[in-house]
């Protein structure tokens, strides 16, 4: 018998406490392999400005278990809008899905809570 292998992913959410701020999601290796948790993020705004962040090169997720992980912007993000790509290597097939995200004047990091697409 083959082991199962999945990882479960949640939305990015604007996470703007502590000393980096950045985008957070939370995932869980719901089958019964480890898993590689090796992550990239591309921020791109409606202007083509573009920021890059990684996290979890190295990290291996147990079975069953749940691991949260915060892409840090190192600089403010200015109002408009950005489409948000993230890619999860998980050893196998790459979990990639696409995200908007729009910056207000008012509120200065509210998610849109449309994904605009999601590819396992």
């Amino acid at each position: 018998k083959i082991p199962k292998t999945t990882l479960a992913v949640a939305p990015l959410v604007w996470d703007p406490n502590g000393k980096y701020p950045g985008f957070r999601t939370t995932i869980e290796n719901t089958g019964d392999n480890h898993m590689p948790v090796d992550a990239k993020l591309s921020l791109v705004s409606d202007d083509g400005v573009r920021l890059q962040s990684s996290v979890g090169y190295g990290k291996w997720l147990l079975p069953k278990a749940k691991e949260s992980m915060l892409f840090r912007i190192d600089q403010p993000l200015l109002p408009g809008k950005y489409m948000i790509k993230c890619e999860i290597q998980t050893g196998d097939k790459p979990i990639v899905f696409d995200q908007e995200f729009t910056v207000s004047d008012v509120e200065l990091a509210k998610p849109s809570p449309k994904i605009s697409s999601v590819r396992p």
